[in-house]
């Protein structure tokens, strides 16, 4: 029904070496215009609606020709809308993947992992909370990578022609997630190779590193997303919002305070290991004695205080 349903012409023959893939996907990455906050937001938009405007048309409530045609309209336009937002953040996806070579698993099988992380972020990045998408987005890139990385680690060696087709079948993953901004479903990917969907579910459950989609069935009504979503979307968010705290202070910390007070802050506070000290726990660390430490926080509290670069600061 939808067009985002057909399996894209392949741009090149699966057959070619992973070089050359790795070779047009930072190409692609490249070309691609980053987004500002304002587009980003605009986007998230565009994908909520699409998502509400699918569920609309899934519970059968639309009756006339005309609402249905407008629900469908809002489905294209958040397609569209998770392609540019993927496509925008290829680089971030590199970015974070160059990170993590001599770990186990190629450049290219790494990208493709963290492409399934950005494409999970685009689909639960909320607009509202209110701070940037590639900081939430790299939160899912590492999820993607690491855990391929661990996967791969407890995998065991398969057959040659096993492992052949399996590459076979990872390249077309990523060539048509990279074209159509999501996992390709198993009838689109046995089309694609020309063989069964049997063949692809033997393939995958012998690979085992793949990524199960998250559209996957867990009983009748019920898919795998519908399960992990809610824990998974909270917990990044809530890391997340750590993290730019983290962030936010240490950067009022380096502009505002002198070296002791730095000191003492980032250990009193755990902005470096994200591990807070006691008072006497930091003047070991510093030769100082747990009053001495007091005072200087004490200090340095005001002096962030009224410096007014972050808001987090009135509640210490």
């Amino acid at each position: 029904m939808e067009r985002r349903d057909r399996m894209p012409e392949p741009a090149r023959p699966l057959g070619t070496d992973d070089a050359d893939d790795l070779r047009l996907y930072l190409e692609a990455a490249a070309r691609e215009p980053l987004l500002t906050k304002e587009e980003e937001v605009e986007l998230a938009m565009t994908i909520e609606r699409g998502k509400e405007a699918e569920e609309r048309l899934r519970s059968g409530r639309l009756r006339s020709e005309k609402s249905i045609a407008r629900a469908r309209q809002e489905v294209r336009k958040a397609e569209a809308a998770r392609q540019r937002f993927i496509m925008a953040n290829l680089r971030l996806v590199v970015s974070v993947a160059r990170k993590y070579q001599g770990q186990g698993l190629p450049l290219l099988d790494l990208i493709q992992e963290g492409n399934i992380g950005l494409m999970r972020a685009v689909e639960l990045f909320d607009w509202r909370r209110g701070f940037k998408f590639s900081t939430y987005a790299t939160w899912w890139i590492r999820q993607g990578i690491t855990r391929a990385i661990a996967d791969r680690s407890r995998s065991i060696r398969l057959p040659v022609h096993i492992h052949d087709r399996l590459r076979k079948l990872n390249r077309t993953r990523f060539q048509f997630a990279q074209s159509m901004g999501r996992e390709p479903t198993r009838e689109e990917l046995a089309k694609a190779l020309d063989t069964t969907v049997e063949e692809i579910d033997d393939l995958t459950e012998m690979g085992r590193r793949e990524p199960l989609s998250l559209q996957s069935p867990v009983g009748e009504d019920t898919e795998l997303g519908d399960l992990i979503e809610e824990v998974d979307s909270e917990s990044a968010f809530n890391e997340v919002e750590d993290q730019l705290l983290r962030e936010e202070i240490g950067e009022a910390v380096h502009k505002v305070l002198d070296e002791r007070e730095r000191h003492v802050v980032a250990l009193r506070y755990g902005l470096e290991n994200g591990q807070p000290l006691s008072l006497r726990e930091t003047g070991k660390v510093l030769g100082l004695s747990g009053e001495r430490v007091r005072l200087i926080e004490r200090e340095a509290l005001r002096k962030l205080r009224e410096s007014n670069l972050i808001t987090a600061v009135a509640s210490l």
